[in-house]
This record gives structure tokens, sequence and C-alpha cells, in this order.
């Protein structure tokens, strides 16, 4: 689990946060931004999205080769060159 955290690139760089693992992977509270991909799932990981702002990268969320990126629609993704979209919404209970 990633928490509260800022992740930014000074200049565009390459991968905000990625996850090519069986385990999955949580970011809550984050602000991803300035990278050529802002959330990037593979090969059959999953991201559990949890209170995440994605703003100003060339592609805000993605996913290859089987990866999945749940959303627990609270987050906030917007301003990216290409903003993409969660593989999975989930509302909170």
């Amino acid at each position: 689990m990633v928490v509260d955290s800022d992740i930014r690139a000074n200049l565009l760089g390459d991968l905000g946060v990625f996850s090519a693992s069986s385990q999955p992977l949580t970011p809550e509270g984050v602000r991803v931004r300035g990278f050529t991909t802002g959330i990037n799932a593979v090969g059959g990981a999953q991201i559990r999205l949890s209170n995440t702002t994605v703003t100003d990268n060339a592609f805000g969320i993605a996913t290859f080769n089987g990866g999945s990126i749940v959303s627990f629609v609270n987050n906030r993704i917007y301003g990216n060159g290409n903003n993409g979209s969660p593989t999975v919404s989930v509302f909170q209970k």
C-alpha cells in the first residue's frame, strides 16, 4: 500500500505507479503527476485506486496484457493528455 504520497517527475518521466506483480497494489491518498503514464498495471497485476489524483501526465491510467485498475469511485483523473479509465469501478461500503 502506498499512502499519502506525492509522486511527480521533474521532467516528463516514464511511469509514476507501475505494477506487474501478482499481489494487488493500493495507492491511497496519492497524487501522481508529470509522467508518460501515471498509473500502469500489466500482465495480470491489479492496482486498486482510492482517493488518488492523477493529473498532468501524457496518459493518466493504462493497462496492458491483462492488467486491471480498480477504482473505488473517489479518485480524480483529469488534465492528462489521455485520461484513460479504470477497468472496474467499485462503490465503497
